[in-house]
């Protein structure tokens, strides 16, 4: 699930994991995602949280509205320079 904020409201969006790394993951959602957005995904069972991320780039891939975007874990930024 993907927690989408807007001015001061937060939209929960239902999301398929495409692909996943140790820096990212590769999401199908029906929501409005933006380069330079930055969004909560939240994991089934992860007991530490939502996790914050950018949207790195994102694409329309269907003609009802489902779009898939590249996600960046914000929480590995400094380790990924680092390396």
């Amino acid at each position: 699930m993907l927690l989408v904020e807007s001015g001061e409201e937060t939209t929960p969006h239902d999301a398929l994991t495409v692909n996943v790394s140790d820096y990212g993951i590769r999401v199908e959602a029906h929501a409005p995602l933006t380069p330079g957005q930055v969004l909560y995904l939240v994991l089934p069972g992860d007991p530490t949280g939502p996790l914050r991320c950018l949207v790195v780039w994102s694409a329309d891939v269907t003609s009802d509205g489902k779009s898939e975007a590249g996600l960046e874990f914000l929480r590995h930024a400094t380790t990924r320079s680092e390396s």
